[in-house]
C-alpha cells in the first residue's frame, strides 16, 4: 500500500457533503487529478516534517508556521 493513495482533491460544494462517514468512492466521481498530481509530492513531504509539531501543538503550531511563511493569519 502506497502512502496517501487514498487522498482525493475533489471539487464539492458544502451542500453536496452531509456529516458522517461517507466512503471515499462517493467523491471519486468528482475529482480533480491534475491537481492531486501537482499536490500529492508536496503533500507528503509537508505532512512529514509537520505532522509531530500538528500533533503536538494543534492549530497554534500550524498557525505559527504560516506566519513564518508570511501568512496572515485571522482567527
Amino acid at each position: 500500500m502506497v502512502r496517501f493513495e487514498d487522498w482525493v482533491v475533489a471539487r464539492l460544494y458544502p451542500e453536496q457533503v452531509r456529516p458522517g462517514s461517507i466512503p471515499i468512492e462517493r467523491f471519486r466521481s468528482h475529482r480533480m487529478i491534475e491537481l492531486e498530481q501537482v499536490l500529492r509530492p508536496a503533500f507528503e513531504v509537508v505532512v512529514d516534517r509537520h505532522y509531530d509539531g500538528t500533533l503536538k501543538g494543534g492549530q497554534g503550531y500550524l498557525n505559527d508556521c504560516l506566519l513564518e511563511s508570511g501568512v496572515d493569519v485571522q482567527e
